[in-house]
């Protein structure tokens, strides 16, 4: 989406639709509209997708019980209609391909694909994204400084001796 947003700027109420395309393993069993449980809503291919245009996807707080039930993620994702794109299909596994076309109410269609999605082997993850990631999904449980001593310690495992400091700081 961010590839779409450089194209052309656009306010997520310009959207009339939004087509993921991909293999068909990014779409069947993908497209529940109304994901129950946080779990649910990071495998529901229209949410995610609501969540990419409006939220963020790498906080957890964007699959939380009050976002899915957030009207205006929900009016989003009703726009959510993908399809299998026959020339993507044969490249999966080996890479895990996808796309999207966003046809805006002025009659734009703003179009982005990627051969490897974001973690894959040939679009890994950076060490500061993986540390961003970490400090999301434990902000919550552990202090800023604890936090930055558990990365430190992790960055550096190779280094130590044994687990044992690492477990220790682990405690809650």
């Amino acid at each position: 989406f961010d590839l779409c947003k450089k194209q052309n700027p656009f306010r997520p109420q310009d959207i009339q639709l939004i087509e993921p395309f991909g293999p068909s393993a990014m779409i069947n069993a993908h497209m529940e509209k109304r994901p129950a449980s946080m779990m649910a809503a990071q495998y529901s291919l229209p949410y995610v997708t609501a969540v990419a245009i409006l939220l963020d996807p790498t906080l957890p707080s964007s699959y939380d019980l009050i976002s899915i039930k957030n009207k205006e993620l929900l009016k989003i994702s009703d726009l959510v209609i993908p399809h299998i794109d026959k020339k993507l299909q044969p490249l999966y596994p080996k890479k895990f391909p996808a796309g999207v076309r966003i046809l805006l109410k002025n009659g734009t269609i703003l179009t982005a694909t990627v051969l490897d999605s974001k973690g894959t082997q040939n679009n890994i993850i950076t060490r500061e994204e993986i540390v961003n990631k970490f400090h999301a999904l434990t902000n919550n449980i552990y202090a800023k400084r604890k936090r930055n001593k558990i990365i430190d310690t992790v960055l550096n495992i190779d280094k130590a001796k044994s687990i044992g400091n690492l477990t220790s700081i682990l405690k809650i």
